[in-house]
């Protein structure tokens, strides 16, 4: 690796923390797999009337007869696995000249399966398996667990119902 010159004009600065959170909003973190990891990328999309690949809203009250309609991802653990989840809409700065991701909030919820069907019949809190299942409005959200050997499905969403929209779904596997 080359050595650092202190003074080039290379692109770096330094600030204090409080002139960084006075200038920035957001920050985004770069998470490197190792070569090692099983990978599988995934395309899908909320297909309006679709019983299968619906836009059927997160697990919430009002969303409760409609949230197994969500695309849904089996996958099976043999061993201890550290599992890392990336849901992402399509990018759409080339369409509109901006990113506008405030009408579609999005998020997925890792559910532990008690069939070999790899696939969520019904919602229950007590099979949620990742930590903190949150909805942002960003282009894209993403978690790190660790899970015990078992049948899973990833079931990505967004917050609200009828909601259609495309999505890539990344599952990295230790």
């Amino acid at each position: 690796l080359p050595t650092y010159k202190w003074g080039e004009a290379d692109g770096t600065f330094l600030m204090t923390f409080e002139d960084f959170v006075e200038q920035f909003d957001t920050l985004g973190l770069l998470f490197t797999t190792p070569d090692e990891w099983l990978q599988e990328r995934f395309q899908g999309e909320w297909l309006e009337g679709s019983t299968v690949s619906g836009p059927g809203g997160a697990p919430t009250a009002e969303n409760t007869n409609t949230f197994t309609c969500n695309p849904q991802y089996g996958f099976s653990l043999n061993n201890e696995a550290e599992v890392h989840v990336v849901l992402a809409q399509k990018d759409t700065r080339w369409q509109r000249g901006k990113p506008d991701y405030d009408g579609c909030p999005l998020g997925f919820v890792v559910c532990a399966l008690t069939d070999p069907h790899l696939r969520v019949h019904a919602y229950w809190r007590s099979k949620v398996k990742n930590p903190s299942p949150a909805w942002s409005k960003t282009r894209q959200v993403s978690e790190r667990f660790t899970l015990p050997p078992g049948n899973y499905a990833i079931v990505p969403c967004t917050f609200g119902r009828n909601v259609v929209a495309d999505f890539f779904l990344d599952l990295l596997v230790s």
